[in-house]
């Protein structure tokens, strides 16, 4: 199964996102529907492991050169997420992939002698532009440039800590609207939140080439492109493209 950003345009009938919010969701299903929505996801499992399955993540962290071909002046380990149930009538050993994410963990803060720019570079095009838009190059975050007196953004602290780019999210069609993409994103960050010191998920959301409506109006486009990472969690960091990722026990303080 291929792995992409599944991010819809405004002439798609999946152009609202992965999830929508319980108001959304009553309009359209009735008690019984919701509830086994609400089951569906309690059924879905999550696991995060590295791309590699050689590479013991965990010891990467603490012995980073002695792992190959991740060593200590590379800083970065590609990852991924995968979110897999049993589909209603099936045996328990026919499991069904609904959702993948594909993640950078870079480790900024023993980067940043190394150079953050050249780190970035190894990912892709849009993670490479981190280092001109968000941060220098050594990985320090251009508070002033957006208007911050520090380096917090909707509570998180983009001074500090590890960064975790998202690159590729996909939720499988059928099981859309049920909250995996939250979920996957959630664990993982939680799951890397508990080994090192701190964290942020950030990301550079765009279409599925060929799929954004030419008739749209510019700002409609922006919107079939953001609102789903919206829903998931996203908030545009300032005027860039970029966006943060804010776990949910964070919004509340963030914006009042």
């Amino acid at each position: 199964m291929s792995l992409q950003i599944a991010i819809l345009s405004p002439s798609s009938p999946d152009v609202s996102g992965f999830t929508l919010h319980s108001s959304q969701i009553k309009s359209h299903q009735s008690d019984s529907d919701l509830d086994r929505l609400v089951m569906d996801l309690e059924r879905v499992t999550v696991r995060l492991e590295p791309a590699d399955p050689g590479v013991d993540w965990k010891a990467w962290l603490i012995n980073t050169e002695e792992i190959e071909p991740y060593d200590i002046y590379s800083g970065i380990l590609k990852m991924e997420v995968t979110a897999d149930m049993v589909p209603t009538g099936c045996d328990p050993d026919q499991r069904k992939v609904v959702g993948r994410c594909e993640l950078w963990l870079v480790l900024r803060e023993k980067m940043r002698h190394e150079g953050f720019e050249l780190q970035v570079d190894r990912i892709s095009e849009t993670a490479s532009w981190l280092s001109e838009e968000i941060f220098t190059t050594n990985g320090n975050f251009r508070a002033r440039e957006f208007g911050f007196t520090t380096g917090k953004v909707f509570g998180l602290d983009l001074e500090k800590g590890d960064m975790i780019w998202l690159e590729k999210i996909w939720v499988d069609k059928e099981y859309r609207y049920h909250g995996i993409a939250k979920k996957m994103l959630r664990h993982a960050h939680d799951t890397i939140q508990a080994e090192v010191d701190s964290c942020f998920i950030i990301t550079y959301p765009k279409p599925l080439p060929g799929e954004t409506d030419p008739e749209a109006s510019r700002k409609e486009r922006y919107e079939a492109v953001w609102g789903p990472f919206r829903k998931m969690g996203f908030h545009r960091i300032g005027a860039s493209a970029y966006f943060l990722y804010v776990p949910g026990s964070l919004i509340f303080s963030a914006f009042n």
